[in-house]
């Protein structure tokens, strides 16, 4: 009898410790880590494998991601073609849970409202430049899309661990107030500092142009992934003066000196900004992310 009674009390403290373990989130971008974070809080542990200073097109996979993997419960990837390197690492890291198709693999690209997707039947080739041919696949910054990348996150992070299904709820619904409660300072700082048209330098703020109801007149790439021309440039800068936009977007891993060039023929102000989470000293979860893309923008204003 004291045996059975000790088993029983033995299991039941296994059980215990079983369940109380934190899911193990992994990553290909930042800002998947840092909603994962916002919404499991102590219940989870999110690792991210690419830095936020680091550009998704030409990450090289390492072998340590892959042994990140190899326990992980869910996999969170952005989808759309922008890190197809993650695919050599989950066989690599040969983890049935985050195989395709399974419960702990989430393409949260799936839940967004895609831009500059291709007509049916077209196919992306090099004189498109670096064309995604599911559409644009940079949606991470826009606050919008982070709340759609939010809810998928909350719902499969319910499914794998229901016991926490409430709370995870509850810290999503949190994070969504938070964001729904800065829109509006967001905007307002946009308005206040008459920001309605920018240039870019690449192909990248289609979806926070589109949120925040912003005209991008120009990139400086004259196709994604295609370094600018004098030409390209000074056809550019033609248009900055007529149309008199006063900021142009660039991202801290891109080259600069595309951007200072125009802006010495201009006066355009250069906003460089951070593209994800940790991307800067400021951006140390996704809300403070958007908050320093738009400080920047605005010039601080």
């Amino acid at each position: 009898m004291k045996k059975t009674m000790f088993l029983t009390a033995f299991l039941m403290v296994m059980n215990t410790i079983v369940f109380a373990k934190p899911l193990k989130v992994v990553t290909t971008l930042p800002d998947f880590a840092s909603i994962a974070e916002e919404i499991g809080k102590e219940k989870v542990t999110a690792t991210s494998l690419m830095r936020g200073t680091q550009d998704p097109h030409y990450l090289e996979p390492t072998p340590s991601m892959a042994i990140t993997m190899r326990d992980a419960d869910l996999l969170i990837i952005n989808g759309m073609e922008l890190d197809i390197w993650v695919f050599s690492l989950i066989n690599v890291a040969r983890n049935p849970k985050i195989m395709y198709g399974k419960s702990g693999y989430l393409d949260v690209s799936v839940g967004i409202d895609r831009m500059e997707v291709l007509p049916a039947g077209a196919k992306a080739d090099a004189s498109m430049g670096h064309i995604h041919a599911s559409g644009n696949p940079h949606y991470t910054h826009d606050p919008v899309s982070g709340k759609a990348v939010a809810k998928q996150i909350m719902e499969r992070m319910s499914a794998l661990s229901p016991e926490n299904a409430d709370y995870f709820r509850k810290n999503y619904d949190d994070f969504v107030s938070r964001i729904d409660s800065k829109m509006f300072q967001w905007r307002e700082k946009l308005r206040e500092a008459g920001i309605e048209k920018i240039v870019t330098y690449h192909r990248s703020w289609s979806y926070f142009a589109r949120t925040f109801g912003l005209k991008i007149i120009g990139e400086i790439e004259p196709l994604p992934g295609i370094p600018p021309s004098p030409a390209h440039l000074s056809q550019l800068i033609e248009k900055i003066k007529s149309e008199n936009v006063k900021v142009v977007v660039t991202v801290n891993f891109y080259d600069i000196r595309p951007a200072k060039f125009i802006s010495e023929r201009t006066g355009i102000r250069i906003a460089k900004v951070p593209m994800y989470v940790g991307g800067s000293k400021e951006a140390v979860d996704y809300i403070s992310l958007i908050d320093m893309i738009v400080n920047t923008i605005t010039g601080g204003k």
